[in-house]
């Protein structure tokens, strides 16, 4: 009951928003570079890299990984597995925000765009129900996962003294 009233509570006040600025019209509109610009400037993150990693990314992507032992078969389960592939695809983008970005940042962008990449291709796979080629996403997404951690996680594949 309070998730409902919360949903009608958006809707409201993004009802209320598409109106007020109908009210006064602007002086001059800016164009669509300088509202991209504004909105990279304002983000700002919320969660920390290990809330982001253990949190959205370990578990939406472990429904690529563990995809041919945790088969969808119900139309709900295939619903449930194309959110969580969304979300992990969508982590990538979360990784290219400026404020998360790190040195060398080339190496940390091309690292989140493998993640993308894989992240794409496996929503497109659920979409299309493709067991199959899911389970083939695997290790490209298990190479992103490498790459990035060999890169940015200090001692990662080292085994303990």
């Amino acid at each position: 009951m309070t998730m409902r009233k919360s949903v009608v509570f958006l809707l409201a006040c993004a009802a209320l928003a598409q109106a007020l600025p109908a009210q006064t019209p602007p002086a001059q509109t800016p164009s669509r570079q300088e509202l991209e610009s504004e909105a990279v400037r304002s983000m700002r993150r919320i969660g920390s890299m290990s809330q982001l990693m253990v949190h959205l990314i370990y578990p939406t992507s472990n429904a690529v990984f563990y995809i041919e032992t945790r088969t969808p078969t119900t139309d709900a389960e295939w619903g449930e597995l194309e959110a969580k592939t969304l979300m992990f695809g969508e982590a990538a983008n979360l990784l290219l925000m400026p404020d998360r970005i790190r040195e060398p940042e080339e190496q940390w962008i091309s690292d989140a765009q493998l993640l993308l990449a894989v992240g794409r291709a496996a929503l497109r796979e659920t979409r299309n129900r493709d067991v199959e080629a899911l389970a083939n996403l695997n290790d490209q997404l298990y190479q992103s996962c490498v790459s990035c951690h060999s890169h940015f996680r200090g001692g990662y594949g080292l085994r303990p003294g």
